[in-house]
């Protein structure tokens, strides 16, 4: 009869902590980058946003100014020739 049977024990792997290390890393440049990416995203959109109502602003003044400017022009005979 054999003895008590015995497990081997696991083997060490160099550089494991180093591994997971650099894994954990990544992970938090890859999360970073993410967020840099958003934020910009973000900022592009509130500036497009803002142009958008800046030209309807801007339409809606001209329209108005060339609106005034006509009914002044005909109000001092200046449109009928």
């Amino acid at each position: 009869m054999a003895g008590p049977r015995r497990e081997a024990l696991p083997t060490a792997q160099p550089f494991a902590g180093c591994r997971r290390i650099n894994e954990e890393k990544s992970m938090l440049a890859l999360l970073g980058l993410l967020l840099v990416v958003w934020v910009v995203c973000i900022v592009v959109g509130i500036a497009v946003k803002g142009l958008f109502w800046l030209l309807i602003i801007g339409a809606v003044l001209f329209v108005g100014t060339a609106a005034i400017g006509f009914v002044k022009r005909e109000a001092l005979g200046r449109g009928k020739r």
